[in-house]
């Protein structure tokens, strides 16, 4: 996903795409891929809290990441049961295609969908 890094005040990169001009999955990976980074353990310093990541996504709402994907984000964790369901991510998961995730999986595994 090449645009993955491309920021919503069009100061990303590769091409420097602002807001729209941004696929929708492109802006949802790169929140999630911020939020992840500040909430996991690095060999550079200690995982920081929930809160505290979602307070850096929110002030960097409109600069950095799209607002809309920031609120979705938010209320998405609001809404489960904790933020461990938003990261928890298999290796395979990880590692798969956009869009070839769950059901998608399951059923070229022999396992019936959901």
């Amino acid at each position: 996903m090449s645009s993955s890094h491309e920021r919503n005040d069009g100061r990303g990169y590769p091409d420097g795409l602002r807001g729209e001009q941004i696929p929708l999955a492109s802006r949802i990976v790169f929140a999630r891929q911020a939020f992840h980074a500040m909430t996991s353990s690095r060999p550079c310093g200690a995982a920081g809290t929930v809160e505290a990541a979602l307070a850096e996504l929110s002030d960097r709402a409109g600069s950095q990441f799209d607002p809309a994907v920031v609120k979705a984000l938010r209320a998405e964790l609001a809404g489960s049961s904790g933020p461990e369901r938003f990261l928890e991510l298999d290796a395979e998961t990880e590692q798969a295609p956009f869009g070839a995730g769950g059901a998608d999986q399951r059923h070229a595994h022999g396992q019936p969908a959901d």
